[in-house]
């Protein structure tokens, strides 16, 4: 594993998955991450701290929204996210967000690694 986290070091473009949320509610029903000090049902914007809850994996650019298979097309795993992990935001983006009949909101952050103290 450890090679792979150091082969997505060398790509400019780090993508995750932040998480699902309700438009509705704003609730979060499904996110992988935290932003200490922060309203749970906040969405995160560039240049948030966020930690890692649960191993996630990192891919070079955001999925992309099939709309014939009605999945998103995801590119491939270049290295995996830690629980604890530290995460600087450069971008967030709703996958769903141009959709109003979409139900949920699935958000991607692009991020750089913030070192560990």
């Amino acid at each position: 594993m450890r090679s792979g986290q150091n082969q997505s070091e060398s790509f400019k473009q780090l993508w995750a998955e932040y998480g699902q949320q309700p438009k509705a509610g704003g609730e979060w029903s499904q996110r992988h991450f935290d932003e200490k000090g922060k309203d749970k049902k906040a969405i995160p914007r560039a240049d948030d701290i966020v930690d890692a809850l649960d191993k996630g994996y990192i891919r070079t650019t955001v999925p992309v929204w099939d709309v014939h298979s009605y999945d998103f097309l995801y590119p491939p795993i270049v290295g995996y996210i830690k629980p604890g992990d530290k995460l600087k935001v450069l971008e967030v983006v709703d996958k769903n967000a141009m959709d109003a009949k979409k139900e949920d909101a699935w958000y991607w952050i692009r991020f750089k690694r913030v070192s560990k103290k």
